[in-house]
């Protein structure tokens, strides 16, 4: 007897099932990576409040053209942050007092980068 190769409605049915399987997966694991993503940048945003809030408080400035580091536990000593990544995460807020092209004033500008675990780490962070 030969066997033959036939695609029967039995395997047609097998097919479809597994492909729809291998779709579903890949859309509950991009869901998953999107609501992650959010939760970081969220803690990025509560960071630059925080910052922004920190510099109030102790009335400091700075120069034109000056950058100072805070740093996520100099934030979690003032209660400023919230967040519950605040105990899993290392992270800092660069305050940087810089120049508008438009109206050649300077403005302070707040750049939060965080850094947990292997999961996040912003962009540029630095561990210097």
């Amino acid at each position: 007897m030969k066997n033959r190769k036939q695609l029967t409605r039995g395997n047609l049915i097998l097919i479809i099932l597994i492909i729809i399987i291998i779709i579903s997966l890949i859309i509950g694991f991009y869901t998953m990576k999107n609501k992650n993503t959010k939760k970081y940048k969220a803690f990025e945003t509560e960071l630059k409040t925080a910052a922004e809030n920190y510099y109030i408080i102790k009335g400091l400035g700075l120069k034109n053209g000056e950058e100072k580091k805070i740093t996520l536990t100099a934030l979690k000593k003032q209660k400023l942050v919230s967040n519950e990544l605040k105990d899993k995460c290392a992270g800092y807020v660069i305050a940087s007092s810089e120049r508008d092209n438009y109206t050649n004033e300077y403005d302070i500008y707040y750049y939060p980068y965080i850094k947990c675990d292997n999961k996040y780490i912003s962009p540029n962070y630095s561990e210097y």
